[in-house]
C-alpha cells in the first residue's frame, strides 16, 4: 500500500495546478472499456524538466475522475492481470500500481506509480514516457472521463507535487455505425471477388467452404 490519500488545500499544491501553455499529450486514455483502461504514451518530450520526485511518488493524471470515487488504498495493476510495462523518463522500471489521489477541492487525480524510489528525470528533449499499461477500472466506471476530456500530468502526487510534465487525454477509438456498414459493404466486396476467382480456378470449381 502506498499512501494514505486526504483532502489538501495548501497552497504550493495549488499553485502545481497551473499547467505550461499548450501542454503537450504525453499520455492517450482509452476507458472505452472500463473493463480494461489503458493508458499508452505518446513520443511527446516533457513540457517541462523535472528530476525531484521518484517513481513511489509517480505522477498524477490531475481532474482526472469526475467526481468523489469516494475510495481509498491502491491497485496493483500486476496483480490483476493487467499489463504493466508504462515507463517514465529516467529509468528503466515500469509502473506497477494507480490509486486515486484527492489532490485538492474537486481535483481527483489518478495515480500511476511502483513502490520504488528510482528519480523520475522528465527532460524537453526525450519522451516523457515509454510502453503503456492498463487494467480494470470497472468498479469506477461512473467517474471515468469521457471521450475528448484531458487534463494535466504531474510529476509527484498531493504530497509530494513536482512540475506539470504535460498532459492526458481521453481517445476512444470506437467505430461509429455508419463506418460499420461502410465496412462491412468493403468486405462484402471483397468476398464476392475472392469467391469468384476460386470458383474459376482450374484447381477448385467447388464453392468455398461458408465463413462466419
Amino acid at each position: 500500500m502506498k499512501h494514505v490519500w486526504s483532502l489538501t488545500i495548501m497552497f504550493p499544491l495549488l499553485a502545481a495546478l497551473v499547467s505550461p501553455a499548450r501542454a503537450q499529450v504525453v499520455l492517450i486514455v482509452n476507458d472505452a472499456n472500463p473493463a480494461h483502461v489503458t493508458f499508452t504514451a505518446t513520443a511527446a518530450d516533457a513540457g517541462l524538466a523535472d528530476s525531484t520526485t521518484n517513481q513511489d511518488d509517480g505522477v498524477d493524471l490531475l481532474s482526472f475522475f469526475t467526481s468523489n470515487p469516494g475510495k481509498t488504498g491502491s491497485i496493483e495493476v500486476g496483480l490483476l492481470g493487467g499489463q504493466n510495462n508504462l515507463v517514465p523518463a529516467g529509468t528503466a522500471t515500469p509502473y506497477g500500481s494507480w490509486a486515486i489521489d484527492n489532490f485538492s477541492v474537486n481535483n481527483y487525480a489518478l495515480n500511476i506509480y511502483i513502490a520504488i524510489a528510482n528519480t523520475q528525470a522528465f527532460t524537453t528533449s526525450a519522451p516523457a514516457f515509454t510502453g503503456n499499461m492498463g487494467g480494470p477500472m470497472s468498479d469506477l466506471t461512473s467517474f471515468l472521463p469521457a471521450n475528448g476530456a484531458s487534463g494535466s500530468v504531474l510529476a509527484g502526487y498531493s504530497g509530494h507535487p513536482g512540475a506539470i510534465v504535460g498532459s492526458w487525454e481521453v481517445v476512444n477509438t470506437v467505430p461509429e455505425p455508419a463506418d460499420f456498414g461502410w465496412a462491412a459493404g468493403l468486405a462484402g466486396l471483397a468476398a464476392f471477388g475472392w469467391r469468384k476467382r476460386r470458383l474459376n480456378s482450374p484447381l477448385l470449381r467447388t464453392s468455398p467452404s461458408a465463413l462466419r
